[in-house]
């Protein structure tokens, strides 16, 4: 429907963790864009990192079981692909990595930028939401927002107290 994004009239965004660090690339773009980080806790974006570069799709399987077929398919680059990501440790590591580059924009944006704990936005979504609308300029809807609340899922919160090995790490 639109060819460029600089001439949308409307609010608009994307959720894209990547972007933390070449953030400063589309600030030259969009000098007024609002930043919203939300922060979830280490252990859970760990474990998350881990169980998505653990599954794997029947093709992935066949694709893995061979060297030949690693030299003739194309790469595509993901950090869930990692190997760095194979363990809790190793996500926790890349995920204050992630957290510290995003203080920095966070500290240097001011007023331009809005941070959130993931935790409470989605224990508390009718007491953050109306600030999170208000910092993104986008009218505060009490219906839009009951029904944006009522598609969170309480149980991503601090999901790492309910599986026994990021409980682990997180001690």
């Amino acid at each position: 429907m639109y060819r460029d994004v600089a001439r949308l009239n409307i609010p608009w965004g994307w959720k894209d963790p990547r972007n933390t660090f070449i953030l400063p690339l589309w600030l030259d773009l969009f000098p007024e864009a609002r930043i919203v980080h939300i922060r979830r806790h280490g252990v859970d974006v760990a474990n998350s990192l881990m169980r998505r570069g653990r599954a794997q799709s029947a093709a992935q399987k066949i694709y893995n079981s061979s060297r030949m077929w690693h030299w003739l398919r194309a790469k595509r680059g993901s950090f869930v692909a990692s190997p760095r990501c194979d363990s809790i440790r190793g996500g926790y590591s890349l995920w204050e990595e992630y957290v510290q580059e995003a203080e920095k924009h966070v500290s240097a944006l001011r007023h331009h930028a809005f941070e959130v704990s993931f935790e409470d936005l989605i224990a508390h979504p009718r007491s953050v939401i109306p600030h999170l609308c208000r910092f993104c300029g986008l009218p505060d809807d009490d219906y839009a927002m009951q029904r944006v609340a009522r598609g969170f899922n309480r149980d991503r919160a601090f999901a790492f107290q309910r599986d026994s090995q990021p409980q682990a790490f997180a001690e």
